[in-house]
């Protein structure tokens, strides 16, 4: 008894450091949404558009590396939100597990309600674990189309104490410029060292499909095939996944393939074994037969190691594939964030703030 709690209490430990939570982020981003009952807009495009911003987040440089990336996700402004939180609802930690971030994101209803921007803002400052290295870009992007005064926390004291921590805080008016600036969004930015942006939330941007695109398909099924499921939640993490392709598959085939390219630049998620071994070799001494997947329980010790590599050799083989193919197809979402319509979605407004902000703090950008 005694040593099986030894096991598993080392498991745990390699499950936690390889987690990622808020101890190796480079980026951190707080995505704040309005959600009362006019946002069915904005929704769909951060729906559609996570993947693509993430990718192109990616293809930033520090210290000559890809940054780690850590998204969370608040929502603000429906009714039936606890009242004493200003109906504001944390539906996501700061997390490096992006297949969450979607999840989430797919529950979103909207609800018509009251909006408080300066809550939400706070909420997002003292609920969410921010890194205390100056090194890191923080940033708080809040969307909506409410006066940003709204409530009773004062969103300039929120904003200024967010700008002391080293927390940009960006906000994204959906509707004209000018009644932004009128309702203070504006405002709130200047206050946080952010930028202020005006979107329409209801814009859809057409990105077709491309001649690459039935390769990367092919290829996904076979990145999809070397992931391991493992321990207690293996088998849940594997369906997670699964389900979020088929959401980014509904939405059509640009973002299907901008979700496929996030999985082969770097997804590595800690219910996968070939994830935790490629990190560390020795989460095999610490097993036992009941975390073992079920094509493992009867391999012994030298061709478990064997799988795995096999494994690991194959998703490399199969994500360089997908990222060449993708390289040929990212310059269309990219013109279209920073040169076309896409410009004024929400996807593009956090690609061309976060790209600034990145450069300002030493990031080499490829935008």
């Amino acid at each position: 008894m005694k040593k099986a709690f030894i096991m598993f209490s080392l498991a745990m430990s390699h499950w936690v450091a390889l987690a990622g939570g808020a101890g190796n982020a480079d980026i951190q981003i707080a995505i704040v949404l309005d959600i009362s009952s006019s946002m069915n807009g904005l929704i769909e495009q951060a729906k559609s558009q996570l993947w693509s911003v993430v990718n192109l987040l990616n293809g930033t440089k520090i210290n000559n590396r890809s940054p780690e990336l850590e998204i969370a996700l608040i929502t603000y402004g429906r009714t039936d939100y606890e009242e004493n939180n200003g109906f504001v609802k944390i539906n996501s930690s700061l997390t490096n597990d992006l297949d969450l971030i979607s999840e989430e994101l797919f529950k979103l209803r909207t609800n018509g309600g009251s909006e408080y921007c300066g809550k939400a803002v706070s909420t997002a400052l003292n609920s969410l674990k921010w890194k205390d290295e100056k090194s890191v870009l923080k940033a708080i992007i809040i969307a909506g189309n409410e006066p940003f005064n709204q409530g009773t926390a004062d969103y300039k004291e929120a904003c200024i104490e967010a700008r002391k921590m080293g927390i940009n805080v960006n906000t994204i008016f959906c509707g004209l410029y000018e009644k932004g600036i009128e309702e203070h969004w504006m405002d709130g930015a200047l206050k946080g060292n952010g930028i202020y942006t005006a979107i329409d939330q209801d814009l859809k941007i057409e990105l077709s499909a491309t001649i690459w695109d039935k390769k990367i398909l092919r290829y996904n099924e076979d990145l999809n095939a070397t992931f391991v499921p493992y321990g207690a939640d293996g088998i849940a993490g594997l369906n997670k996944l699964m389900i979020q392709d088929l959401n980014a598959k509904d939405l059509g085939i640009a973002t299907y393939r901008d979700r496929i390219a996030t999985k082969a630049s770097g997804f590595n998620p800690k219910w996968d074994l070939v994830t935790v071994y490629d990190k560390d070799t020795s989460i095999l001494d610490c097993l036992s037969e009941s975390q073992l997947p079920d094509q493992m329980i009867n391999m012994s010790l030298d061709k478990i190691k064997e799988y795995l590599r096999e494994q690991s050799e194959l998703r490399a083989l199969y994500a360089s594939a997908i990222e060449i193919y993708y390289d040929k197809a990212k310059d269309i979402v990219k013109y279209k964030f920073k040169n076309g319509e896409g410009k004024k979605s929400l996807g593009g407004s956090i690609v061309n703030v976060m790209m600034l902000q990145a450069q300002a703090k030493g990031f080499e950008i490829d935008y």
